[in-house]
């Protein structure tokens, strides 16, 4: 069974008021989460925010590129990818020669935003995470995680067709996972600054 914990403050109106818990299925699997929404610097326990964790895999899914900072021994980079949802995890692939990917191999912290192109300040929506990525050295895995891009991406199911160049840089590429440990779903039409944090727990 897939359980998330959601911890919802009691308001403080009174000493005979007590904290919430409360549990329930969720895609995101053996997370442990707690949901808290912000809006123009108040922070604030959210007993409507039951649908955070769908509404976040659906704008995820709705997305393609991720920026994705890393920092290493030449100072912090940042890099646009094509990604894959695997639950809360995003995957992608990329050559281990690249700087984001020696980064990732010197430390694992990471961060990731996803967000459209606006210019309008009330149309603004996004999603921030921070937590660990590493390169996915098991063959079955990886492999499982490859089929979800191509999945998602049909012209890696084409690669016949691709130019030769294009063909043998695929081959060359590792299969990377992000695991958020936090992610920040953000959207200004609910209000300047309005934001909801999901606080994924994994467990150990």
């Amino acid at each position: 069974m897939i359980v998330v914990t959601r911890h919802i403050a009691a308001p403080r109106t009174g000493p005979s008021q007590r904290s919430l818990v409360r549990t329930a299925r969720n895609q995101y699997a053996a997370s442990r989460v707690m949901i808290r929404s912000r809006t123009r610097g108040r922070n604030s326990e959210n007993p409507m925010s039951a649908s955070l964790s769908t509404r976040l895999a659906a704008f995820l899914e709705m997305h393609h590129v991720m920026s994705l900072a890393t920092a290493g021994p030449a100072g912090p980079h940042a890099a646009s990818l094509f990604y894959a949802c695997d639950g809360p995890a995003l995957v992608w692939v990329s050559e281990e020669g690249a700087r984001h990917s020696r980064d990732l191999a010197a430390t694992a912290a990471a961060a990731v935003t996803v967000a459209p192109d606006t210019a309008d300040f009330a149309a603004v929506r996004g999603v921030q995470m921070h937590g660990r990525a590493v390169r996915v050295d098991d063959p079955q895995e990886a492999a499982r995680l490859r089929g979800l891009l191509a999945t998602r991406y049909p012209f890696l199911q084409r690669l016949d067709a691709l130019p030769e160049r294009l063909r043998s840089a695929v081959a060359r590429v590792a299969v990377y996972r992000f695991d958020p440990d936090e992610a920040v779903l953000i959207d200004n039409s609910k209000g300047f600054g309005h934001k909801e944090t999901l606080v994924l727990r994994r467990d150990r």
